[in-house]
């Protein structure tokens, strides 16, 4: 159970960490001395599927908690801690959020906090179905912006950390350059609002939402993460369309493709108003 959720969160971090990379326009080579943008667009499937193993792990053991009647002990693990995991990193449900409440919040094995917030938007990856982001990305990409914010006023506060993630928020912290930090902010939500649509909903980035619009009443309605798991939100369809998505060897390699293709477009955009309409919202 708990180591369980352990590995889930360090996958999390590695998986927040290249998308990362993308983002802020960092060298794949630099730690490791090899690879580079296609490469590990590919990876990104293959960390997305061992997610979904570890995901579903804990999903079963809620199911065997629920036959047994029993509710799950503290610190076992369960989907309802990660749930709590993800909440406390990123309160998607504030109109406004703080910047104490977006940049101070750490998961386990997340690193510092500079990185909590990239770690909170790939857990959505796991934690919420399709209709549950799009009712809450509006407000989840306000949370990012104001977190990423924070975080380039905060600067060198973060320079002693070890993940590549804080290293890169923390450069351009450095200069104070909140305008760029936003930008990265804005690219890296862009990758996982694709990956939500492309692997949830089943449409690619030629068909983003309307700005402003979700395919709920969410946004209008301040609607942010619930409060427990709520599998059904989309018919449970999406977990299993996720999983076959991602159990099929030619469409992983197609979404790598399509993810770099995506990317691309999203890094070719001459300012944040222009990528946030990419990707369907407003700033």
């Amino acid at each position: 159970g708990s180591s369980v959720l352990q590995r889930l969160l360090l996958l999390s971090a590695d998986l927040a960490s290249v998308l990362y990379r993308f983002a802020a326009r960092q060298s794949f080579s630099v730690d490791c001395g090899g690879g580079g943008r296609e490469s590990n667009a590919n990876l990104v499937p293959v960390l997305l599927q061992l997610g979904c193993y570890l995901h579903q792990h804990l999903q079963q053991q809620q199911q065997q908690d629920e036959q047994r009647q029993t509710a799950p002990a503290a610190g076992s693990g369960g989907l309802q801690e990660l749930r709590a995991i993800l909440q406390k990193q990123m309160p998607l449900g504030s109109a406004a959020p703080s910047s104490s409440s977006t940049s101070g919040a750490q998961a386990p094995g997340a690193g510092a906090a500079a990185g909590a917030w990239p770690v909170a938007l790939v857990l959505s990856l796991w934690c919420l179905s399709w209709q549950e982001w799009s009712d809450c990305r509006q407000q989840a990409l306000r949370a990012v912006l104001a977190a990423a914010t924070a975080n380039a006023a905060a600067g060198s506060s973060s320079s002693g950390t070890s993940t590549s993630t804080a290293r890169g928020q923390a450069a351009a912290g450095s200069s104070g350059d909140a305008e760029s930090a936003q930008a990265v902010a804005l690219r890296l939500f862009g990758l996982v609002d694709w990956l939500q649509r492309y692997y949830k909903a089943g449409q690619g980035p030629a068909a983003p939402l309307a700005r402003g619009t979700t395919a709920g009443s969410g946004d209008a309605a301040g609607g942010g993460v619930a409060a427990s798991p709520s599998p059904g939100a989309d018919g449970g369809d999406w977990v299993q369309r996720m999983r076959s998505k991602l159990q099929d060897v030619p469409e992983i390699c197609e979404a790598g493709a399509q993810l770099l293709s995506f990317f691309s477009r999203l890094d070719a955009c001459s300012s944040p108003e222009t990528m946030a309409s990419l990707i369907g919202l407003t700033l």
